[in-house]
């Protein structure tokens, strides 16, 4: 009977430890599926991250370009106008120096 009894008890406590490393093993499992988990997360976070610079310079980008652009029309409103008013001034002296000429043919 103690015999049994010893048994009965050996039996409980290994069932017992047996239990127990099953809970330690299943914990250390949902540890490292966290863990796992957060990496995704974390890698996950640095590619958006990484896309938003991405976005950033194209938009940049854009902006000089189009900044660019609006200098270079306005270079060549700058030249066209430049070159209106020359065009004018010429005329202006022309058409004085042809008055003076029949300025000087009526006097003679």
């Amino acid at each position: 009977q103690e015999q049994e009894r010893q048994r009965i008890e050996t039996e409980k406590q290994q069932q017992q430890e047996q239990e127990r490393l099953r809970i330690e093993t299943e914990r250390q499992q949902e540890q490292e599926r966290l863990r796992i988990e957060s990496e995704k997360q974390q890698q996950e976070q640095e590619r958006q991250r990484i896309e938003s610079e991405k976005q950033q310079q194209e938009q940049e980008r854009q902006r000089i370009e189009i900044e660019s652009e609006r200098q270079q029309e306005q270079e060549q409103e700058r030249l066209r106008n430049e070159s209106e008013r020359q065009q004018q001034e010429r005329q202006r002296i022309e058409s004085e120096r042809q008055q003076q000429e029949q300025e000087r043919q009526r006097i003679e």
